[in-house]
């Protein structure tokens, strides 16, 4: 488990005081709102982390003996591997000038905790669930004397992780241990809604003790599951939900092509009526949320992005990865498809996404781009690696991925075909006895 250190600074006095934030730039649930810090480096202590995080990012100088241990807060499941942040408190007699490295942080600024807080619920900012525990403990305490002491005596207690992450209000995380491919080891359980009446999507676990987690999250909201929606029909997206079927009654949506794979691989699983591309319901409670679904073929032919129309995040199922990549393995899966699926994603202009497999991040044009540059980037390579003479997968394998460990070569190689199959579509490349060749035109 690795080990980081975050400081909430304060500066003001009774009732008006006020605390310091950062926007993060990149790394951990870019795009977020959170306190400075970052993780220990090797034998380095906790106090001292904070320290020389403080430092770094903003050129703010303190000393260790500032600093108030607070508690500490574990990140489980969402994260890989799981991560222990110790919270340290320090209180400023006077506002501290401040210089973001840009590189980490996109802005930083100091507000009062119950603003903050307001926005959070109105949909308008993102925050770790660390983050909002100890900033309605702030609110709570009144003053920053009182702060330390009611922070440890809540979330920061114990260090023990949390199933239930709700990064923008409305959208609940909980991430629960599924068969999926490694480095993720959880999938993400989204719970939807602000009001009495919520959607489940994709129930993922097929293990009895993760599905009791996820019931004990449900009974203890005292929720009503009207609906279960599924992004896809993969083992890990999918586990759990004949179980919360039979449990709450509640139907059960998906795509029809998602219906159709469904009756092959989870008879036991009855999907009660579909969800096609455009298909909207309506969610009331404290902030009312209007949800989408948006097709989005290329990982699986009957994928769904869920899209809420007022806040601008998608939960993005299997199309994006916070933990890992995304693996478009024929004949299910279909390269072209998940080029034209991000693209459709980038033009709904999103403000969170939210994976199945790892964080969420409040960079999503980032993100997106990004990941249209990897794939293309990576399907020049195999036209290099033809243009070279490889004339197998394998052989292309071993020549594009040069920066993956030889144990996922084989999934790779479901890529490899992916993107040759999109290649011979585009009439720019032909298969013959299961060598590949690239058409006269595009050779050497």
């Amino acid at each position: 488990m690795d080990r980081a250190a975050s400081v909430l600074l304060t500066i003001g006095d009774g009732a008006g005081f006020e605390v310091l934030l950062v926007e993060r730039a990149r790394g951990l649930v870019a795009g977020a709102w959170a306190f400075p810090g970052g993780r220990a480096k090797a034998g380095e202590s906790l106090d001292a982390a904070a320290v020389r995080e403080l430092e770094e990012e903003l050129g703010i100088t303190l000393t260790p003996s500032q600093l108030r241990a607070a508690g500490r807060f574990r990140l489980s499941g969402w994260v890989v591997p799981d991560l222990e942040i110790a919270l340290f408190t320090c209180h400023l007699e006077a506002r501290p000038a401040l210089r973001p490295a840009a590189e980490e942080i996109a802005q930083a600024t100091f507000r009062r905790p119950s603003a903050i807080l307001l926005e959070w619920r109105e949909g308008r900012l993102l925050l770790p669930p660390s983050v909002r525990d100890a900033l309605e403990a702030a609110a709570a305490a009144g003053v920053p004397q009182a702060l330390a002491p009611r922070i440890g005596a809540g979330a920061y207690a114990d260090a023990a992780p949390r199933p239930w992450n709700e990064f923008l209000h409305g959208v609940g995380l909980v991430p629960l241990r599924t068969p999926t491919l490694p480095p993720a080891t959880h999938t993400n359980t989204y719970v939807l809604g602000t009001g009495r009446r919520r959607i489940v999507v994709d129930p993922a676990s097929p293990w009895a003790a993760e599905q009791e987690v996820l019931d004990v999250v449900l009974d203890t909201m005292g929720v009503e599951v009207a609906e279960i929606w599924l992004t896809h029909h993969h083992a890990d997206h999918v586990g759990g939900a004949a179980h919360l079927q039979a449990r709450l009654g509640a139907v059960v949506r998906a795509h029809p092509r998602t219906a159709e794979l469904l009756r092959e691989t989870e008879p036991a699983l009855e999907v009660d009526a579909s969800l096609d591309d455009g298909t909207t319901v309506v969610l009331e409670g404290p902030l009312p949320m209007r949800w989408r679904a948006v097709h989005t073929p290329g990982h699986a032919p009957g994928h769904l992005v869920f899209f809420e129309e007022e806040t601008r995040a998608a939960i993005v199922g299997d199309l994006m990865a916070g933990v890992g990549t995304v693996l478009v393995s024929p004949p299910e899966g279909r390269m072209r498809d998940y080029f034209d699926s991000l693209r459709r994603l980038r033009a709904l202009e999103p403000r969170v996404l939210f994976p199945a497999h790892g964080p969420p991040t409040a960079r999503p044009a980032e993100h997106i781009d990004a990941y249209l540059a990897h794939r293309q980037a990576r399907e020049e390579a195999i036209v290099e690696a033809m243009r070279a003479g490889a004339q197998t997968p394998r052989e292309m394998v071993q020549q594009v991925y040069t920066d993956v460990p030889e144990a996922a070569w084989p999934l790779a190689e479901c890529n490899v075909v992916a993107h040759l199959l999109k290649l011979a579509e585009e009439g720019r490349a032909v298969e013959t006895e299961g060598r590949w060749q690239l058409e006269a035109a595009h050779g050497p």
